[in-house]
């Protein structure tokens, strides 16, 4: 048996080695001692190439020390399992629920272990995406978005909290907004055929005139604006913010040293035809020329507004072709002459389709409509 040690005195010197036995290497010990709460000394193995004297007396000791450590691996194999159960776990998250899921990613609702704050993660699979380069190239151009808008944290902007990487997934923790989408909120009032109050409707454009002001300003252009792509904060429905950036574009990460010249903000312009067909601005597909990115998100800007008033799409018809055709022509729905004439001129301006007339999204927050002293909801700055 193991007799019992006095924690205040000095561990007995390990027995010499039989003869012939190898000697451990020079600044290593052969064996490493600790006492448990029960006062047990236990034995490791420092390497495979150290050997302990196991002779006699000593080698039983050494095998019973041993198996009285054995109940510590279902410890282990119970945290395994946890970390199956929960992939985000590893990461310090608990899943709460499921958001939504595609082909290539998915997005859960999770809470912070240590702070209890909610996020949304959206996961996506390595092994999936190594098979698209479509889909792999969408997934870096949505964390280089993302990371390039992080450390500045707009208020309308669904930011990036965090990456994490495992062996198996990459994912995204991204502020959580649980108010749901601005689509969601649309779809009530179609069915009544009436838009949101105007009001309403232009607190929510500000908001999204800032976002992308912001977003064009540090080079991104997001080529997805739409709806279901602005979600609001809380059951409030006073605060939205601009989400999805998988069609997002974003320039280039600055060179590592300093000396060297930062590249361009943003490629001159730009040829993948991307979005959705009816928020889809005319340069797009009119020509093979390219395009520039923060023109076409102010088209779709112009046409998620005309929706906002009328519950209605700006542009709607049977066929994507015809679709297509009335988009070229700028040929949208006659608006309601309930609206004020400044709503009226800023949708107007916004579904102009030469890109180089169109408002700016600098231009369109300091229009009457949307002036600070006309808004009756409060505005994050």
């Amino acid at each position: 048996m193991l007799a019992e040690i006095d924690e205040n005195s000095p561990p007995p010197p390990p027995p010499p080695p039989p003869f012939g036995a190898r000697k451990a290497p020079r600044g290593r010990i052969s064996a490493a001692a600790d006492c448990n709460s029960a006062g047990r000394r236990s034995f490791a193995p420092s390497s495979r190439r150290q050997s302990l004297a196991t002779t006699g007396t000593h080698a039983a000791e050494w095998r019973r020390a041993r198996r009285q450590s054995e109940p510590l691996v279902p410890l282990s194999a119970a945290a395994d399992r946890a970390r199956r159960a929960d992939p985000l776990s590893e990461h310090g998250y608990t899943t709460l629920g499921p958001i939504a899921s595609g082909a290539f990613s998915m997005i859960v609702r999770a809470r912070h272990s240590s702070t209890g704050r909610q996020v949304a993660v959206k996961s996506f699979s390595k092994a999936r995406c190594s098979r698209s380069a479509l889909t792999s190239g969408a997934m870096r151009a949505e964390v280089e978005a993302l990371l390039a808008l992080r450390p500045s944290a707009h208020a309308h902007v669904a930011n990036l909290i965090e990456r994490c990487v495992s062996l198996t997934s990459i994912s995204l923790m991204l502020e959580y907004c649980a108010g749901g989408s601005l689509q969601r909120r649309l779809a009530s009032h179609s069915l009544r055929r009436v838009g949101l109050d105007e009001v309403e409707a232009r607190a929510v454009a500000s908001q999204l005139g800032r976002a992308l002001s912001h977003l064009h300003r540090l080079g991104v252009a997001h080529r997805d604006v739409k709806p279901e792509n602005v979600l609001y904060t809380d059951g409030s429905h006073a605060t939205v913010k601009l989400c999805d950036f998988g069609f997002a574009k974003a320039p280039p990460a600055p060179p590592r040293l300093p000396r060297l010249p930062r590249p361009p903000a943003l490629p001159a312009l730009l040829h993948t035809v991307c979005g959705s067909p009816q928020y889809m601005a005319p340069e797009i597909s009119s020509t093979g020329d390219g395009y520039r990115g923060p023109p076409v998100d102010m088209w779709a800007l112009g046409a998620l507004v005309y929706e906002l008033l009328h519950a209605q799409p700006a542009f709607r018809a049977s066929t994507l072709p015809q679709l297509s055709m009335r988009i070229q022509r700028g040929a949208h729905q006659p608006l309601s002459t309930s609206l004020s004439p400044r709503a009226r001129a800023v949708v107007k301006k916004l579904l102009l389709v030469d890109p180089s007339a169109r408002l700016s999204a600098h231009s369109l927050i300091e229009q009457p409509w949307l002036d600070e002293q006309h808004l009756q909801h409060s505005q994050p700055p």
